[in-house]
């Protein structure tokens, strides 16, 4: 149990110069039960958990691949993505202050997902200062298929 209650797609990997460790997370809310959307309302998959150990791959191209992982079957299965529905958008919140050993002092928070590609948004929360958002289109909901006879 050292992931969040809901849905959850980890990703590990590991090389000759580095490991890291990344992981996808949405909510139950289809189920409609108390609880069990965000706080916040959105229909998101938050990056709950992202550590990179090691120089090589660059940060940003791990958490690229981190999003392209989320097109395969088994992201499908793990966050059970063909009754999620639509999801407005990909999120992450970084903690400016726990970030700070591990990045130049003139250097953002969240500087390597901005490098992947992601925007900064306007959100504050109590565990996280800096937030950023990708857009994203879930290629399995039942509303995004198209059947052909």
């Amino acid at each position: 149990m050292w992931t969040r209650p809901g849905f959850n797609f980890v990703l590990f990997w590991t090389g000759e110069h580095g490991s890291a460790l990344f992981c996808w997370w949405r909510p139950k809310w289809e189920h409609g039960a108390p609880g069990t959307r965000r706080k916040d309302g959105l229909c998101v998959l938050e990056c709950t958990m992202f550590r990179r150990v090691g120089t090589t791959p660059l940060a940003s191209d791990l958490i690229r691949a981190a999003t392209v992982a989320l097109e395969t079957e088994d992201a499908r299965n793990d966050l059970a993505l063909d009754r999620a529905g639509p999801i407005s958008m990909l999120i992450t919140g970084v903690s400016s202050e726990k970030t700070k050993r591990g990045r130049a002092p003139r250097h953002r928070a969240g500087r390597c997902f901005a490098a992947a590609g992601w925007a900064y948004m306007d959100k504050r929360t109590k565990r996280a200062d800096t937030w950023l958002c990708c857009p994203w289109r879930n290629p399995w909901s039942r509303s995004c298929l198209t059947i052909t006879l």
